[in-house]
C-alpha cells in the first residue's frame, strides 16, 4: 500500500513538472517572440532611438527568463537565443538595420524551434 501511494506521488509530481515546464517554456518563447515583432515593427520607421529601446527591454526580458529556461531545456537551446538577442543590441546601437532583421528573423526561428521541440507529450514528460 506505502509503494502504491509513494509511486502516485511521483507520479503526479512529474507530470505536475513536466506541465509547468511546457507552459513556462511556450509563455516565455511566446513573450520574446512578441518583443522581437515590435523590434521588427520598429526597424521600419529606423527610429534608433526605439529600436534601441526594444532591444534593450527584450534582451533584459529575456536574460530574466533564461536561468530556468536552462534548467528546463538545456543551456544549447537558450544560448543561441542569447547571442541573436546580444546582436540585435548591438546592431541597434550602430544603426545597422538590415542585421537587426537579420538577427531578429533568425532569433524567432530559434524560438520556433524551442516551442516545437517541447510540445506536451510523455517522452518530455519522464
Amino acid at each position: 500500500m506505502r509503494r502504491t501511494v509513494t509511486a502516485i506521488i511521483i507520479l503526479i509530481l512529474a507530470l505536475s513538472i513536466g506541465i509547468f515546464s511546457h507552459f513556462y517554456i511556450k509563455s516565455a518563447c511566446n513573450q520574446a517572440i512578441s518583443g522581437v515583432k515590435e523590434i521588427l515593427e520598429s526597424t521600419v520607421t529606423q527610429d534608433k532611438e526605439k529600436v534601441n529601446q526594444l532591444c534593450v527591454q527584450a534582451n533584459t526580458n529575456w536574460n530574466k527568463k533564461v536561468f530556468l529556461l536552462n534548467i528546463l531545456i538545456g543551456r544549447e537551446y537558450t544560448k543561441e537565443v542569447s547571442k541573436h538577442f546580444d546582436k540585435m543590441l548591438y546592431f541597434s546601437e550602430s544603426s545597422d538595420y538590415d542585421s537587426v532583421i537579420t538577427n531578429a528573423e533568425d532569433c524567432k526561428a530559434e524560438l520556433a524551434n524551442i516551442i516545437r521541440s517541447n510540445e506536451l507529450d510523455l517522452s518530455t514528460i519522464f
